[in-house]
């Protein structure tokens, strides 16, 4: 017996391990199911109680508030949840479910998950995944990191770490969604609830150095499970998750305005992302850098407080409007010029290389460190010679794979280049643990500047920002208790983006920010 279900993981930063296999089911199956995520834009940090006890995340009210309600009125879809070890007939449902083209997702204990390496045996946490397909001897399963094209575990790997079988089940349903009174109540709610306060509080919070370090210190495992992180990263998502909302209803109700302040909250969640980051990163780079870098954070912090009122009172004020703004064709900027440039000027940076990620072998030895958790970049020799020529951009990248640093983390540097008028500046780069949103600075030789919006996407997802991709590599894990390396079962990438600049002004200096997340590996001018 065998039956196969031709389902791709929608695998998006927005979306952690639960939530991607549910919108991989949706989404294969046509279903619409973003009200699933209509009350899930919050905050609420208790200041006054943290100011005693100086504990962060014990005071954050961070919870998954999906409205399964919404999802089984308005869209017609419900999960009944079967305990496995309760379910004589399991087998047989999860069969007759494939036949008619429906997939099963199953939640599972990583601990007993072998396919799970750094899960197996060392540590006890929940796993979502699909069921796709069944065999004589087991069954065919996706999750959306691990097994994204799909493998085979044995009926008794499944009983022994399966817990919860979800099935579908899809009505019709005839209720309408009021949109504007639903988005006013949330915009009114969202003012009145003192959240924009309790996020510029908790920035206020974050800028107490030793109550962070107590925070993470604090907590076994790896840094970004440590639940402020955990939290962040999900308010993050949950803001990214309500933009995709406001699009399905721009979609539904003809409201373009709707449209430009879902890219705005998208950019929000986004900005949370970078936080998420960024403290992961305060905590494997020199004590003496800290100090600044938790600066910028709790800077970007307050800016996403302001710029999420202004989306709430932006929202507010659409809906209260007599009519719905009629649908247009929004223009897209992209960060990629395709205009044709004949002359370009390489910069070296080898005076501000200051870190070693990167290797063109797999080994539990190398040296190279690219993320916070000690793995590294792979590129095979032959692909540094594609970044030597980017879709005809040139750039200068022979001290990679030199066994020496060879790309800049940003912490601010100020980079030198030839004085001259330039049209445009192109950067290799990418970033690591989430998408960064950033900006750097010009400086002309008049002492005018100029900033310009700098977001890199990261390393282990496709480009968010209208990047293209320069070259795709591996990422290198390394299993400390085997004293083994091994590669993930997916790519990571290194992008390319522009900017254009004033030409009429004679160039001197960029600044990178100071977000050391970001990587740059090679900068090149154009004019």
């Amino acid at each position: 017996m065998s039956e196969k279900i031709l389902l791709p993981i929608v695998v998006r930063q927005v979306y952690d391990c639960f939530d991607s296999i549910v919108v991989s089911v949706f989404e294969y199956m046509n279903w619409s199911y973003e009200l699933l995520f209509c009350d899930e834009w919050k905050f609420k940090f208790d200041y006054e109680k943290y100011t005693r006890d100086h504990k962060l995340s014990d005071n954050m009210e961070i919870w998954r508030n999906h409205r399964w309600d919404y999802l089984e009125d308005y869209h017609g879809i419900k999960f009944e949840n079967v305990e496995v070890k309760q379910c004589k007939d399991l087998k047989e449902r999860i069969g007759q479910n494939l036949l008619l083209n429906k997939p099963v997702l199953v939640c599972l204990n990583a601990y007993y998950c072998s396919w799970l390496k750094e899960y197996y045996l060392k540590i006890l946490d929940y796993h979502e995944l699909i069921i796709v397909g069944i065999t004589d001897d087991g069954y065919i399963i996706k999750d959306y990191q691990y097994a994204v094209d799909g493998i085979e575990i044995s009926f008794e790997e499944f009983e022994k770490s399966a817990t919860t079988c979800r099935f579908i089940v899809k009505k019709e349903v005839e209720k309408k969604f009021d949109c504007k009174e639903k988005i006013k109540g949330m915009s009114m709610n969202l003012l009145s609830s003192n959240m924009i306060r309790d996020i510029l509080r908790f920035a206020d919070a974050l800028s107490n150095e030793e109550d962070l370090i107590n925070e993470i210190d604090g907590n076994k495992g790896p840094i970004y499970a440590t639940p402020l992180l955990e939290d962040i990263q999900y308010i993050g998502r949950t803001r990214e998750q309500v933009a995709a909302l406001l699009l399905f209803l721009y979609e539904e109700n003809d409201i373009v305005s709707l449209r430009e302040i879902a890219e705005k909250l998208k950019m929000v969640g986004l900005k949370w992302g970078s936080i998420f980051g960024m403290i992961c990163k305060v905590f494997c780079i020199k004590e003496e850098r800290r100090s600044s870098i938790i600066k910028r954070i709790v800077l970007k912090i307050k800016e996403i407080a302001l710029a999420e009122e202004k989306i709430a009172n932006e929202l507010l004020y659409i809906v209260s409007e007599d009519e719905a703004t009629p649908k247009e064709e929004l223009s897209n900027k992209t960060s990629v010029n395709k205009e044709e440039l004949s002359i370009f000027e390489q910069v070296d940076l080898s005076e501000y290389l200051n870190t070693n990620g990167v290797a063109d072998f797999v080994s539990y030895d190398c040296t190279s460190v690219f993320t916070s958790d000690a793995r590294y970049m792979y590129i095979a020799e032959d692909n540094i010679e594609k970044l030597l020529n980017v879709n005809r951009i040139p750039f200068r990248v022979g001290h990679i794979l030199q066994d020496n640093n060879d790309h800049i983390s940003c912490y601010g540097e100020r980079i030198r280049i030839n004085k001259g008028k330039y049209k445009r500046i192109y950067f290799l780069c990418c970033s690591d643990l989430g998408s960064q949103c950033e900006k750097l600075i010009v400086e002309y030789t008049d002492g005018t500047k100029d900033d310009f919006t700098f977001n890199v996407s990261a390393w282990l997802r496709k480009p968010r920002f209208n990047e293209k991709i320069a070259v795709m590599c591996r990422v290198v894990a390394k299993d400390n208790e085997q004293r083994e390396a091994f590669t993930y079962p997916f790519s990571s990438y290194i992008f390319y983006q522009s900017v254009d600049i004033d030409a009429t002004k004679e160039c001197c200096t960029i600044e990178l920010p100071t977000c050391p997340n970001i990587h740059v590996f090679a900068i090149t001018l154009a004019g």
